[in-house]
């Protein structure tokens, strides 16, 4: 007897099967794939297999295939910012012509331009990520523009490092 698991519109099949069992399934998976008439050619979605997924075929990523994504669209940030405007602009208005880095997300997708979570791409976006949004709150909070928020921020950090601020060291009224 064999079984069936419907997994994200691609069947898995397990056990052995005899040739008419086979060619029923292929039937089936076809359909169920294509939403077609197993007559037409199976759309791109079904295995190279007719639409059966082997245990050699998966439907989840396996780790391997996770840690080989790249950012795939590539960014220039802004190498080494001395000031909380600085950030401010790049983050908002963009750095040397490419598109603002808030908007990147809605554009091209989180893990098409910066991977995942650990890649130094996505790490510098959150930090510049945190202190804009911390601006932009004071903004609100305070009904003031953003340069004198940044005024703000730059009295706060006095002698300390850029980093220290991006690192989430900022005024208490702005957390």
């Amino acid at each position: 007897m064999w079984h069936k698991l419907l997994y994200k519109h691609k069947i898995i099949i397990n056990n052995n099967l005899n040739h008419n069992n086979l060619n029923k399934i292929n039937h089936l998976s076809i359909k169920l794939l294509t939403n077609k008439d197993p007559k037409n050619k199976p759309s791109q979605d079904a295995s190279p297999s007719g639409g059966i997924l082997t245990n050699s075929e998966s439907a989840t990523p396996t780790a391997s295939t996770r840690r080989a994504k790249k950012p795939k669209i590539s960014v220039e940030f802004l190498h080494n910012p001395m000031t909380v405007n600085e950030i401010y602009d790049e983050f908002n208005k963009g750095f040397r012509g490419q598109i603002p880095l808030k908007d990147m997300d809605d554009r091209y997708g989180k893990h098409e331009w910066r991977g995942d979570s650990r890649s130094k791409e996505s790490k510098r976006f959150q930090r510049r990520k945190k202190l804009c949004d911390a601006i932009d709150r004071g903004c609100v909070r305070f009904n003031q523009s953003p340069e004198e928020i940044i005024r703000r921020i730059e009295e706060f950090r006095g002698d300390k490092s850029l980093t220290w601020i991006m690192n989430g060291n900022l005024p208490a009224e702005l957390e």
